[in-house]
C-alpha cells in the first residue's frame, strides 16, 4: 500500500470559480443589518466543499474499479491569488494493484498522455515548468517512490486519467452542489450585542 500526500486534481480553487461561496445575502436595511455586519464561516465552507470534492473523485474511481482511498488533509490558500489558486491537500492510499493499473493505463494511452503533458507541462512566457513533457521520464523516473517529484506527479497522472475518461470540473460541481449552495453566517459581535 502506497501512502501519497499530494493535492486533489480537477478542483480549480475557490477564488473566481464556481466553487466560491455565494455570499449574496439580502440585507435588511429596515433592521439596520449591513453586509459588513455579517461574519461568514469560510473555514467550515471550504472544508465541507473539499471533502465533497474528494468524495466525488473517490466515487468516480470506485465506479471504474479502483479502491483508492482519499483522505482530506486541509485546504491550502495562497496569500495572494495572482499566480495560483486554492488547493485541496489530501493523502492517497493506493494499493500496488491500483498503482500498476494506472501505470498500465498511461502506457495504453501513450499518445493522449503525451498530448496531456505537452498541454499542461510545457513552459511558456511567464511560466517555467519543473516537469518534463517526456512521457518516458514520467514513467521511468518520476513514478519511482524515491523521486522528489513522486507525490505531485501522482496527482498529475490521476488528473490525466480522470480527464481522459471524461470526468470534468462540471461533474465535480454537480456532485458537490449541496455543499456549494450555502455558507453559514452570523452577525458580528458588535452587531449581535
Amino acid at each position: 500500500m502506497k501512502t501519497i500526500e499530494s493535492y486533489l486534481p480537477i478542483f480549480q480553487g475557490f477564488y473566481g470559480t464556481y466553487f466560491a461561496p455565494d455570499c449574496d445575502i439580502q440585507v435588511c436595511e429596515d433592521e439596520g443589518v449591513l453586509y459588513t455586519d455579517i461574519v461568514f464561516d469560510y473555514e467550515d465552507y471550504r472544508k465541507r466543499v473539499g471533502i465533497a470534492c474528494i468524495s466525488s473523485i473517490e466515487n468516480y474511481l470506485k465506479h471504474d474499479g479502483f479502491t483508492i482511498k482519499i483522505l482530506f488533509d486541509g485546504i491550502y490558500s495562497p496569500k495572494e491569488y495572482n499566480f495560483t489558486n486554492d488547493s485541496i491537500n489530501c493523502t492517497y492510499k493506493v494499493s500496488e494493484k491500483d498503482f500498476k493499473k494506472l501505470v498500465e493505463y498511461l502506457k495504453s494511452n501513450l499518445k493522449e498522455f503525451k498530448e496531456f503533458l505537452e498541454e499542461n507541462y510545457s513552459g511558456y512566457s511567464g511560466f517555467v515548468s519543473f516537469y518534463s513533457t517526456d512521457s518516458k521520464k514520467w514513467l521511468n523516473e518520476y513514478l519511482k517512490e524515491d523521486s522528489d517529484s513522486f507525490t505531485n506527479v501522482f496527482s498529475g497522472i490521476l488528473r490525466f486519467y480522470l480527464e481522459n475518461e471524461g470526468y470534468t470540473v462540471d461533474d465535480m460541481l454537480s456532485e458537490t452542489d449541496n455543499e456549494i449552495s450555502h455558507i453559514d453566517y452570523a452577525l458580528s459581535d458588535k452587531k449581535a450585542s
